[in-house]
């Protein structure tokens, strides 16, 4: 271990004013969707079928307070505010779209709120390490990466969630405020704007309640040795409305998490404190405020080297750590504000106004292996130092319009603009010995040599330091929509819009004067129909299809010397499907087809070294997800994704064209059923099945398939208390969660083993 401590940043003075407010329909819409005060019975996963808000600036159903109340075991949320700006029944949205809700968010061993998405066809989570800071997102195989940044756009109570260095750190956000997330899939940037080449993920935090609650919660897992405890407090401001007719609403929460990790050297601590607020100022005004403050402290652990079958090479253990003592870690400090005002003007039109801040300062320090070893044991690790400033802006307008035009026809209309200014400012140094830097010639290039068999390795008196490199960029992005919706005789649901950006970026070095600047555009439009070909009391049926664009102009050379001068990443996707709602809600069915194109991918040139535009990618699967109550308090779920992922064009290397991109699992399952007894007692397992994935473009290595098995049960000790217990990997499944670098060789990251925990929550 490390004989220097891991000290987080203290939580200080926090704020973070964001705002998200909500016409009288989505308030009558998400009315029984609250917490509730008492345990009640146990909602089992929540339903598959719902949408997310159609904008970062629409309406979400987390700016309604909620009242303790929240739907039986089993109950579907079925009135949403869909991608189409509207409120919709979630059968009706042309869109494969799904939601989770409070009981599967706080399932026994959660840590996080990605994490309650692993039972959803088609999405897995590649953590590079257990509960890490920095972990991705992958939806229909699009993942986040370092050129097109964040392939799934994360909105936060409705603000874009997006860096210029990549995606939002998903382990950096206020996990115990959430109580409800919405994933739509496919390219959404129509709706979204940038970085939504593969879908959008809405997360809502909770908008308070008209009554004072105190929630309480702690848990420990070992051998991660992984302890959290949280609070949340909310309730009404006043006890009298301040517009007579409605009572403002506030929500607080904050947690403090601290890991001593399964491998040498994984010490975590980080803690976040998220405030939402809404004041009803009028009967027509409504002034959304939120807040919020993250710090942490992490030391990373390292890749491993793989062979060509996909195992560790001989002589590393399961619970290695390559990575260099004191010199490998993040320190981070995030910071949010934003606010939100809704005016109500009459029942057919409202405007919102919504502008937010963000801060993220980051203390990278790099000291990972580069490669694995061609010959011998010697093994080349990159290090280096990288600090940065990270801000952005967001201001976006919107007007809605909404109304019935005849008895048997109604639409609505959304129409808006926004501007995002964000700035990146970093400083670089590398790190060599001084045997290669004189075996090199005078570069930096092959970092802190190691023997990965002994661990020996030369310590930091002998490490040479490079001059310091800076780069400041600084990217403006205007955006207009518009995007419409006709609901025909109740059974036709069409949505229609596009979105056009226009965005600039400049890159600079103040040590030396360069400066590049690039501006280009993008439209996006997108359409969807929605068919009810069933609809009955008891049964549903819809048959919906739908086609979407996304773009992405993050530039990998942000992080880097060179100013590159590429075209920005694109997607287009084309779905057909079909839902079902069948027996009263009992059985609930979703099978969808799709294709997803990635255009103009930006990578390394092996030929050039030189961040370009590469090639094209084409993705053509199918998912289904069936979701079974056969008593009201059991529930059977299933979800199954097979994809076809195929490098369509690589102008780099021809020779590569029809392989199979990397990182992609061709085939994921997920299964299980989770139930609560009448005697205060449930329990829960779920299986997730995951084939084996190439790890390079050139398919030179495989690494295995892997399947984890968790198991939860608990007790609701009374009306307000829980305790559970859980079992993750219980077979202890010796697998990788994710590829590193497959370019040289390989390595990779070493998955969880078999671990054990308690949680204790309760309600007051």
């Amino acid at each position: 271990m490390s004989s220097k401590p891991l000290v987080a940043r203290p939580l200080d003075v926090v704020a973070e004013w964001s705002s998200r407010a909500v016409p009288a329909f989505v308030l009558a819409a998400i009315a029984t969707t609250g917490s509730s005060q008492a345990w009640a019975q146990t909602s089992p996963p929540p339903s598959s079928s719902a949408a997310l808000p159609a904008s970062s600036a629409s309406p979400a159903p987390s700016a309604s307070p909620h009242k303790d109340k929240k739907p039986a075991s089993g109950d579907a949320i079925t009135v949403v505010v869909t991608g189409t700006r509207a409120p919709t029944e979630a059968i009706d949205v042309p869109a494969d779209v799904k939601i989770v809700g409070p009981e599967r968010l706080r399932r026994p061993g959660s840590k996080g709120a990605p994490a309650a998405l692993t039972e959803i066809s088609g999405v897995k989570l590649n953590p590079r390490q257990e509960n890490a800071i920095f972990t991705d997102l992958e939806v229909r195989g699009l993942t986040g990466n370092a050129t097109s940044g964040g392939n799934v756009l994360v909105l936060l109570d409705g603000i874009p969630q997006r860096r210029l260095s990549g995606a939002a750190y998903l382990g950096a956000l206020p996990y115990e405020s959430i109580w409800r997330e919405e994933l739509v899939k496919g390219a959404m940037s129509g709706l979204y704007g940038r970085n939504a080449l593969a879908g959008a993920l809405q997360l809502f935090s909770d908008p308070g309640s008209y009554e004072n609650r105190l929630e309480v919660s702690t848990f420990y897992e070992h051998p991660t040795r992984d302890g959290r405890t949280a609070l949340k407090f909310s309730g009404p401001i006043g006890s009298e409305p301040i517009s007579g007719t409605k009572l403002s609403t506030y929500s607080i929460a904050g947690s403090y998490n601290q890991t001593g990790g399964w491998q040498p050297r994984t010490a975590r601590q980080k803690g976040d404190v998220y405030l939402h607020v809404n004041l009803a100022l009028s009967a027509r005004d409504t002034l959304t405020l939120l807040s919020g403050f993250f710090t942490g402290a992490e030391e990373y652990v390292s890749p491993v080297p793989v062979d060509n079958a996909g195992h560790r090479l001989p002589g590393v253990p399961r619970n290695a750590n390559y990575g260099i003592p004191d010199q490998n870690s993040l320190d981070l400090l995030e910071t949010r504000l934003g606010a939100r005002h809704t005016r109500a003007w009459s029942e057919n039109i409202t405007t919102k106004l919504t502008a937010a801040y963000w801060r993220g300062d980051t203390d990278w320090k790099i000291g990972r292996p580069d490669d694995r070893p061609d010959t011998g044991t010697i093994m080349a690790r990159f290090t280096g130092n990288r600090r940065s400033l990270e801000i952005s802006t967001f201001t976006e307008a919107e007007l809605e319009l909404k109304g019935r035009l005849t008895p048997e026809l109604a639409g609505s209309l959304n129409a808006g603009a926004s501007y995002e200014y964000l700035t990146y400012d970093m400083t670089s140094t590398d790190i060599t010995t001084q045997a290669e830097f004189a075996a090199t010639g005078g570069r930096y290039t092959r970092g802190v040599p190691i023997d990965y068999l002994t661990r020996q390795e030369p310590g930091s008196s002998t490490w040479v330091y490079s001059d310091k490199s800076k780069r400041n960029t600084f990217e403006h992005d205007v955006g207009r929509f518009a995007r419409a919706q006709l609901a025909i005789a109740d059974r036709v649901f069409v949505s229609g819009g596009a979105r056009s950006d226009w965005f600039s970026r400049t890159q600079e070095n103040p040590a030396t004067g360069e400066r590049a600047e690039r501006s280009d555009s993008a439209f996006s439009p997108s359409a969807g129909v929605s068919v009810a070909v069933l609809r009955s009391a008891d049964h549903k049926l819809n048959l919906f299809g739908n086609r979407g664009q996304g773009f992405s102009p993050v530039f990998r050379a942000v992080n880097n010397t060179q100013f590159a001068d590429v075209r920005p990443e694109s997607s287009r996707s084309i779905e057909v499907g079909a839902k079902a709602l069948l027996w009263r809600k009992t059985l609930e069915m979703t099978a969808v087809l799709y294709e997803l194109d990635r255009f103009d991918i930006v990578a390394m040139n092996p030929g050039t070294k030189l961040q370009e535009n590469v090639g094209d990618w084409r993705i053509r699967g199918v998912e289904t997800d069936v979701r079974v109550r056969p008593i009201r308090p059991l529930t059977v779920y299933a979800g199954f994704a097979h994809r076809d992922p195929i490098i369509g064009r690589y102008y780099a290397n021809p020779a590569l064209q029809g392989n199979k991109i990397p990182f992609i699992s061709n085939q994921i399952l997920s299964a299980g059923v989770e139930g609560k007894a009448p005697f205060d007692m449930g329990a829960g397992t779920e299986v997730r099945y995951y084939s084996s994935f190439y790890g390079n473009e050139q398919n030179s290595f495989k690494l295995p398939a892997y399947a984890l098995w968790d198991l939860w049960m608990f007790y609701d000790a009374t009306k307000s208390i829980r305790v559970a217990a859980f079992v993750k990997n219980i077979l202890d499944t010796d697998y990788f969660s994710t590829v590193f670098n497959g370019v040289r060789n390989g390595s990779a990251f070493v998955g969880t083993p078999r671990t054990y925990g308690v949680s204790l929550r309760g309600k007051f």
